[in-house]
Parts: C-alpha cells; structure tokens; sequence
C-alpha cells in the first residue's frame, strides 16, 4: 500500500531525520562537546569526567564534571574553537583553579568572547601544577 506524504511533511520528517542523526545536539539546540565520558590532558596530569555542552541561545558553554584522581593544586586551561555562518574560526578559552583532589567538582559556566560562532570544539585541555 502506498501512502502520500504532502512535500511540507516531508521537510518536517527530513529535519527530524537530520536531528536525530546528529547526536551532539538534542531538541533544544544543546550541543555536546563531551557527554558524560572521561577526558585527560595529553600528558595524563589531570582527568575529568563529566559533561561539557554549548547553548547557542545564551551563547554559553558549560563544564560539569569531577576530577578522576589526586593531582594537587593547579590551573586548568580549556581551550575551544568555535565555526561562525561564513567558515571563520574562533577561540576562546576558560582557565580554572582547582585544588587538584580527587572527585573534585570542576563545574564552571563562560559566555565566549565570540557571538558569532555557532558551535564549539575542545582543542587542547592543560594542567598547570602550583609552585609550592
């Protein structure tokens, strides 16, 4: 049997396809950059676990997450790229003090310095430990 679907469905059942096939984003427009998994500092310094996403309507990125083991006192640097409409890379970073224990939360919120930029990449994350 053969049913008619009116084109103006059709684009309505193809947005929905195209949302359901992109996982980073969920129906608010939440884009996710890392979604409740564990991510490191190349060196292995410092691990989180948590989630890190971007609201486009606000413009903020938000960090929720814990520290996996026992570092000590530091900075935490994150650094991102966002792409804007016409292709233009963007960056902007957020640079935390942590105590560096163990199940410490490291929730942190930051408008980026670029408006025009519709979604956000992790690049680079770094720990700096404390000079005692």
């Amino acid at each position: 049997m053969f049913t008619y679907v009116a084109p103006r469905n059709l684009a309505t059942i193809a947005a929905i396809t195209v949302m359901l096939l992109v996982g980073n984003v969920d129906a608010s427009g939440r884009q996710y950059l890392k979604k409740s998994e564990r991510f490191c500092t190349v060196d292995r310094s410092l691990c989180l676990h948590g989630t890190i996403h971007y609201e486009p309507n606000p413009r903020i990125i938000e960090l929720r997450s814990r520290i996996q083991k026992q570092t000590g006192p530091g900075v935490l640097r994150l650094d991102f790229t966002g792409l804007n409409r016409q292709g233009d890379y963007r960056r902007t970073e957020a640079v935390l003090e942590v105590r560096g224990r163990a199940s410490e939360i490291v929730n942190h919120r930051f408008r980026p310095d670029a408006p025009d930029a519709q979604s956000w990449k992790l690049v680079a994350m770094t720990f700096t430990p404390a000079k005692d």
